[in-house]
Parts: C-alpha cells; structure tokens; sequence
C-alpha cells in the first residue's frame, strides 16, 4: 500500500536507505566486513542526490508554475505526472 500512494522519488530514496542502514547494522554486529562502510556511506550520498533533484523539480516547478522537471508519480497503480 506504501508504493501506491507515495511518489516514485520517495520509494527510491527510502529503498537507499534501507540498505545504507543494513550495511551499517550487519557491520555493527559484526557479521559483515568493514569495507561495508563504504557501500552504506556511498549509497547514503546516492539517497541525498536523488532527494536534491526531487526538490529541486518541486522548487523549479513550483516558481515556474508548470512542470519544468517531471516528478514522477507512485511507483505501483496509477501513474500521474506532475
């Protein structure tokens, strides 16, 4: 239900994340090497990229008044542009 009602840039940075904070906890309980921290740390910069091109679509959109940049819509059920 989560993937119907949030957009598409949302699902992708919360899916980032997720690993990022796997790769963090696994290091943490010792069950994974400690080069993990680099695949946590580079897939949180991955996450910060994507939420700066989503807000920037929002702020060029919105001072625009039209859609300059699409964001695109839920990642499951209807797809909306705007």
């Amino acid at each position: 239900a989560f993937f119907k009602r949030t957009p598409l840039y949302l699902n992708l940075i919360l899916i980032v994340m997720i690993v990022s904070s796997a790769c963090i906890m696994f290091m943490k309980l010792q069950l994974a090497p400690p080069y993990f921290a680099h695949i946590a740390g580079w897939t949180a910069l991955a996450a910060a990229c994507i939420a700066l091109v989503w807000t920037g679509a929002i702020v060029i959109n919105d001072a625009w008044g039209r859609v300059v940049i699409p964001c695109p819509g839920p990642l499951l059920g209807k797809r909306r542009m705007n």
